[in-house]
């Protein structure tokens, strides 16, 4: 949308998604007089600073396993993605519940396969919580995390 000059002088623009960088303007005011009735163009700047956008995040769904397994489930976070080129994400997992892990919840090198292996006799649910944080940092408004919840169950 074009900036736009109401009548009282203020001035409303609506902004690209994404958009950052600076925008010049320049207005002209126009009366009903019969002679001479535009003024001299005055021009103004718009500077629309960068934020960091949080990364995406899209995961398989719930897990359910059988008790004392490693597992890798290919390609469970079928969408992790910093958004802005050039960043790197680092995943961290936590969860509650059960403690039906040996080996807690990781991602592979690529970050799309889920890996963990359940104690021997495990049975339960452990609510595990993904975070999923960018280097893009937090300037300005920034957002540099997701976070998305699924559980694992051990049968």
């Amino acid at each position: 949308m074009q900036p736009d000059v109401f009548n009282d002088g203020t001035l409303s623009f609506q902004l690209a998604a994404n958009a950052s960088g600076l925008s010049q303007v320049r207005v002209t005011a126009i009366d009903n007089g019969a002679t001479n009735n535009t003024s001299v163009p005055q021009t103004f700047n718009i500077l629309v600073t960068e934020i960091n956008d949080p990364p995406l995040i899209s995961l398989a769904t719930d897990v359910i396993v059988a008790e004392s397994q490693e597992v890798t489930i290919p390609n469970f976070f079928t969408n992790l993605d910093p958004i802005e080129t050039g960043q790197t994400i680092t995943p961290q997992f936590n969860y509650t519940g059960d403690p039906i892990f040996h080996i807690t919840p990781s991602l592979d090198a690529g970050q799309t396969d889920l890996h963990f292996r359940l104690h021997d006799s495990a049975s339960g649910t452990a609510t595990v919580t993904f975070t999923a944080t960018d280097n893009g940092g937090t300037a300005n408004g920034g957002d540099n995390d997701t976070s998305v919840t699924f559980t694992i169950t051990s049968s």
